[in-house]
């Protein structure tokens, strides 16, 4: 069994079937990256509001995460 310090959903190849691969996808919304994760989108957005995940903001409701901001905040999680 592993232990839930070892699980890295980013490293599984997880994927939503209506979405396909999110491996390719640079950029995702907080949902997609929610998905990705099995976490709530809230959860993403209070990470981004405290300055702990990096998103990128176009106009006032379009904002998107790169995946590799996603994957350090997910790393830092992990040594918690």
């Amino acid at each position: 069994s592993r232990s839930m310090a070892a699980y890295n959903p980013m490293s599984q190849g997880a994927h939503t079937p209506s979405q396909g691969s999110h491996n390719s996808q640079p950029m995702m919304t907080y949902q997609e990256a929610a998905n990705l994760l099995v976490i709530s989108a809230r959860t993403l957005q209070r990470a981004a509001a405290a300055g702990q995940l990096t998103v990128i903001r176009f106009g006032h409701r379009t904002i998107r995460i790169r995946r590799e901001d996603l994957e350090m905040w997910v790393a830092s999680k992990a040594t918690q």
